[in-house]
Formats: structure tokens, C-alpha cells, sequence
């Protein structure tokens, strides 16, 4: 009983370290800073669902962790396939850890993360991004993981102040391109 809230306990604090960099995600101008700070929180998440016993989604968080880490060293889009990669690495681990119908929303919200994070701009991601919470939403109140449905309703705001902050910037930067090519 007492190692079972010792774990409970840690998992509370790993998550709470979790909630910390994801947060900052949204609020960053730059795809590699983005991508960098998701790949820790990522990993911290990992372990957070490992110890609350919700194995998909602990699977999830390694994928998007080893993705986010490989994009960031991608600049370029021409490999494609590797995108391709990590939607198969999704699918593939989703039947690995399978625990009903729930795996499928994490490995959903894994998918669209791979398709997303893919995006060199930033305003593409935080829009593609939007999606995924909901998704991750619901897996964390299936699987008793409060603390990520605290951080998904706040990425979620996070998202949308990020996309409020730089949104402007993005609109008038496009009407300035497309004047210039008229």
C-alpha cells in the first residue's frame, strides 16, 4: 500500500514537472525551440502514464519524444517517409499496448501530432495542434490521469494565446507577401 502511494506520489510530481514544459510549447516563436521543449515534456509525460499503469498512452509520449527529437534535427521536408515512419511506429505500438477502444484516441492524437509537428510553420502547428487535446483529453479521464487533463485544457489555452500573440504577425506577413507577388 505504501510503495503503491510512493509511486502514486511520483507520478503526480513527474507529471506536474510535464505540465511545466508544456505550457511553454505554444508560447514560442521558433519550430526547433517548439520541438525541443515538446520532446522533454514528452518524455516526462512517458513516465507519468508508466507509472499510472496507462501504457498506450506511455507509448505515445516515447513516439511523439523520439519524433519531436528527429524533426528537430529534419529542416527540410523532403523526408517525408520519416514522417510516414512515426505514423507506423503509432499504429504499431497502439496494437502492442492495446487496452480497448481508449489506445485508439492516444494513438488519434499521436497521428495528427506526427502530421502537425511535420509543419515548418509555426501557425500551421498550433492550428493542426488544436485537435490533439481533446483527443488526449479524453484518453487522461479514461485512464484516471487528472493531472493531464489539467494540462490539456491548459495547452489548449496555451495554444490559442500562442496563436493570438503571433497570429496578427502571421496574417500581415501573408497579405504583405501576397501584395508584393500581385
Amino acid at each position: 500500500m505504501i510503495v503503491l502511494m510512493y509511486i502514486y506520489a511520483i507520478s503526480q510530481v513527474v507529471g506536474i514537472l510535464a505540465v511545466i514544459f508544456a505550457l511553454s510549447i505554444y508560447q514560442m516563436k521558433r519550430r526547433d525551440a517548439m520541438l525541443k521543449t515538446a520532446t522533454f515534456a514528452a518524455v516526462l509525460f512517458a513516465i507519468h502514464f508508466a507509472l499510472t499503469g496507462a501504457y498506450t498512452g506511455a507509448a505515445m509520449n516515447m513516439v511523439g519524444a523520439t519524433r519531436n527529437f528527429v524533426y528537430s534535427k529534419l529542416k527540410t521536408k523532403k523526408h517525408t517517409w520519416v514522417m510516414y515512419v512515426f505514423l507506423t511506429l503509432a499504429v504499431s505500438m497502439t496494437m502492442l499496448t492495446w487496452q480497448g477502444w481508449i489506445s485508439l484516441l492516444a494513438m488519434s492524437a499521436t497521428g495528427i501530432s506526427c502530421v502537425a509537428l511535420w509543419q515548418q510553420d509555426p501557425w500551421l502547428i498550433r492550428r493542426l495542434i488544436l485537435f490533439v487535446s481533446p483527443l488526449w483529453f479524453v484518453y487522461a479521464a479514461f485512464s484516471g490521469s487528472y493531472p493531464v487533463m489539467f494540462v490539456e485544457v491548459a495547452i489548449f489555452c496555451s495554444n490559442l494565446i500562442g496563436q493570438y500573440r503571433f497570429g496578427h504577425r502571421h496574417t500581415v506577413t501573408t497579405q504583405r507577401h501576397v501584395v508584393r507577388h500581385a
